[in-house]
């Protein structure tokens, strides 16, 4: 079935070679306090003498402006333009903790060490930067730091630090889901959490100096200021930016809605068409820079290696509370070289005395969102279970973060029957790795429905992880799992649908999608991890689904389903996040000694392992 699917795939859908060609180089750059994770374009066709910087946001509009991010940096390579993506200490693939010290106030050597990277990679003499939401805060501090910075793109940016955190608290209200009030491990008393993220009292208090009505130097600054939506009102932020002496031009969004880049994570082409036709006209001009760029100065406080190739294996640092080095590879994967995924390698037996798992664990996109997981999640995860021994990979399914779509209308879809080919892929890449004789699969959301089908088929896997899977089955009635929730009934009524089904079916419930998908794992004696949040009903569903199939299952001795309450879908609040790290180590324990064992016998059990 699984080689059908892949002749069929590959048949129907070649992969496109442009998109391919465009995606650029990835990997690490050493920065002031170790690896960060970037992302660079050079430039295609005749090179322009600007070179852009991409400037991230922190918290969740980091997570889903990673698509739109993408694009720029392809229209502005299209047109002539480097660009560098990267991802500050802390966030995203980068190395280090939110708990370390000076995070986020190393962020503007960081960036002027990506800054430099791009300099010296492109021979650019002129800079600019991008940055959307807090992203652009943090442009435009930057820019005040340093006169090299000839042009900014400031979209929705906020007047103050302050201003950023206040939006996140309000943001927390709103979707608070910890009612226990629950902490987790290495939980400081100043500590704050906004929507899965943490910033301790030291980072709000840095965060808290920023303010755009109190920078200076901007003396020629070049800044398009593009509102967030009709609503949003810039003129502070634009007359601060004046007063400093930079020259500001104000746009309004044109032919999109700003907030569907962080709800839908739709890419806004008429914005990233206009920030194209705007650098270009700026490069275009002999006036841009207000301090021309030489590469040779800029890289003369950043490591020597800046102008070379990024670094494709590196050795990253988990923060507390399970802190280690891990070593890292970025690897580009698939028949085709389309996929992109991180490979978290355990350390050697000789530094951490204990031998490595046989198992390796793959983690499949949780949702629309990118490898590192929503609330980096998945990045702690790789990490933690490498630290354990077991090799893990994290990566970007066709047509999410940074793997290409095969065709244009499958980018940021979820469900989708190729996808499960991706994921076959990622079991071909770990299963080489040496002393790897079994795979686990993880996902949330999307990720779980990916990974349930993938396991049904795949005789390498030997256990899977579902994080609140909500779908299980193509139905169109069942593809939004929220309508599918608020149309059920309650009470009487759902008893009442129950029992005509069952009459219906002569005295007996049919299984569905889901139950029989699991009875065939345990046949094939895969363990099976099952958590679903009591929040929003989805762990009712799930019982609901295995209806009378639930005993057989569990006598199997292979499957286990769990409920984790005072959380919510994304597993926002951090207690929940470390509760499914916590939980995600035993079973994984847990597995692999049952495999090792059963890997040791001979005959048929070690052939049904390496099949």
């Amino acid at each position: 079935m699984r080689e059908a699917l892949r002749a069929g795939v590959a048949a129907a859908q070649p992969a496109d070679p442009e998109r391919l060609a465009r995606r650029g180089e990835a990997g690490w750059l050493e920065g002031p306090g170790g690896p960060l994770f970037c992302w660079y374009h050079p430039p295609r066709g005749a090179p322009r003498s600007t070179a852009v910087l991409i400037c991230d946001p922190l918290g969740p509009d980091r997570m889903n402006l990673h698509l739109t991010h993408r694009a720029l940096a392809e229209h502005l390579s299209a047109a002539g333009l480097a660009c560098l993506r990267f991802d500050p200490l802390g966030t995203g693939d980068a190395s280090g903790s939110p708990r370390d010290d000076g995070w986020p106030s190393g962020w503007a050597d960081e960036a002027w060490t990506a800054a430099a990277h791009l300099l010296a990679r492109s021979g650019a003499r002129s800079l600019a930067l991008f940055g959307a939401r807090f992203g652009g805060t943090l442009a435009l501090s930057l820019a005040a730091a340093r006169p090299e910075v000839a042009a900014l793109v400031a979209w929705g940016p906020y007047a103050s630090g302050r201003a950023f955190l206040r939006s996140e608290r309000a943001l927390e209200r709103l979707v608070a889901a910890n009612a226990g009030g629950h902490r987790r491990r290495c939980h400081r008393d100043d500590d704050e959490e906004y929507v899965g993220f943490v910033y301790p009292a030291p980072a709000r208090a840095f965060l808290e100096r920023i303010r755009v009505d109190r920078l200076a130097g901007l003396e020629g600054l070049r800044v398009k200021l593009v509102a967030w939506d009709d609503d949003s009102d810039e003129s502070e932020i634009g007359a601060a930016l004046e007063e400093a002496g930079a020259r500001i031009e104000c746009s309004r969004p044109v032919g999109f809605e700003s907030d569907a880049s962080l709800a839908a994570q739709r890419v806004p082409e008429p914005l990233l068409d206009d920030v194209r036709s705007w650098l270009v006209s700026l490069d275009d001009a002999p006036s841009v820079a207000r301090r021309p760029c030489d590469a040779a100065e800029a890289t003369a406080s950043t490591p020597p290696t800046a102008s070379r190739p990024l670094s494709t294996r590196v050795r990253v640092a988990r923060g507390t509370p399970f802190a280690g080095t891990v070593e890292e590879s970025a690897l580009h994967f698939g028949r085709d070289g389309a996929l992109f995924g991180i490979l978290s390698h355990p350390a050697p037996p000789a530094a951490s005395g204990d031998a490595p798992s046989a198992l390796s664990l793959v983690l499949v996109n949780g949702g629309n969102n990118h490898r590192a997981g929503i609330n980096r999640n998945y990045t702690e995860w790789a990490r933690e279970s490498a630290l354990s021994g077991v090799t893990t990979l994290r990566f970007d399914i066709r047509g999410l973060g940074d793997s290409p779509p095969r065709r244009p209308q499958d980018l940021n879809q979820l469900y989708r029957d190729e996808s499960r080919e991706d994921v076959f892929d990622a079991i071909d890449l770990v299963s080489e790795v040496p002393g790897v004789t079994g795979v686990v699969l993880v996902g949330l959301c999307a990720g779980a429905y990916q990974a349930f089908h993938a396991a049904r088929v795949d005789s390498r896997v030997r256990g899977l992880v579902l994080l609140d899977l909500l779908r299980w089955d193509p139905d169109p009635a069942n593809a939004d799992p929220a309508t599918w929730l608020a149309r059920r009934p309650t009470g009487l009524a759902r008893r009442f649908e129950r029992l005509r089904t069952r009459l219906l079916a002569g005295g007996r419930a049919p299984r569905s999608e889901l139950a029989r998908g699991l009875l065939e794992l345990a046949d094939r004696e895969v363990d099976v991890l099952a958590v679903s949040t009591e929040q929003g009903g989805s762990h009712e569903m799930f019982r609901e689904a295995l209806g009378g199939s639930r005993r057989r299952l569990e006598a199997s001795g292979r499957f286990r389903h769990e409920a984790i309450r005072d959380t919510n879908h994304i597993f926002g609040p951090l207690w929940s996040q470390e509760w499914v790290g916590d939980r995600l180590a035993r079973f994984l324990a847990e597995l692999d000694g049952r495999h090792a064992a059963a890997s040791a016998e001979p005959g048929e059990a070690r052939a049904r392992v390496q099949a």
